[in-house]
């Protein structure tokens, strides 16, 4: 940092009564075990780069309030939104060919961003496709994660599977 160091900052934040309570956790590069305790003494918790996104979900969640959801939380509140589209078997196949090993990827953590450029990329293959139906569907996905709507896009992302493999009736295979 060009005008003071990140222990200096952190040590200004700490002292202030206004910030005093503010979570800190620091990000670094620094692999030396000074440097290790030194962050532990002042901060919150850190993250050492280069870090994944399982790592930075792991330490926020550590320090932010949050609800633990299960697979099965969300399916219980899956209303088979999925089911409401109606595609022909030869698009579902060529969507299954090229969208499930991603939609696989992606369900695990279900992060915004990945769920929108996947949305996106859906979308842009439902127009090439003509197909009206999945059309809809992606831009609502992509809507619910440009919104924030984490819930809505998470039922829905989750039904993803049951709009093109399964049918309500199957289980899904994880």
């Amino acid at each position: 940092m060009p005008i003071m160091s990140g222990y200096e900052v952190t040590k200004k934040l700490k002292e202030n009564p206004d910030t005093k309570d503010m979570t800190i956790v620091a990000v670094t590069a620094s692999v030396m075990k000074d440097d290790e305790m030194r962050i532990k003494d002042i901060c919150d918790g850190y993250l050492r780069k280069p870090f994944i996104k399982n790592d930075l979900l792991f330490e926020l969640s550590r320090h932010l309030e949050h609800d633990l959801v299960t697979k099965q939380d969300v399916s219980s509140k899956n209303n088979k939104i999925g089911s409401q589209y109606d595609l022909p078997e030869a698009l579902k196949e060529a969507i299954e060919e090229k969208f499930m090993d991603r939609w696989a990827s992606i369900n695990t953590l279900k992060i915004g961003t990945d769920i929108q450029a996947f949305a996106l990329d859906l979308l842009e293959f439902s127009k090439q496709n003509k197909a009206e139906d999945l059309e809809k569907y992606a831009q609502k996905l992509y809507d619910y994660a440009d919104e924030f709507d984490i819930e809505k896009m998470e039922v829905l992302f989750e039904d993803f599977y049951n709009m093109v493999v399964g049918s309500e009736g199957e289980e899904k295979v994880n």
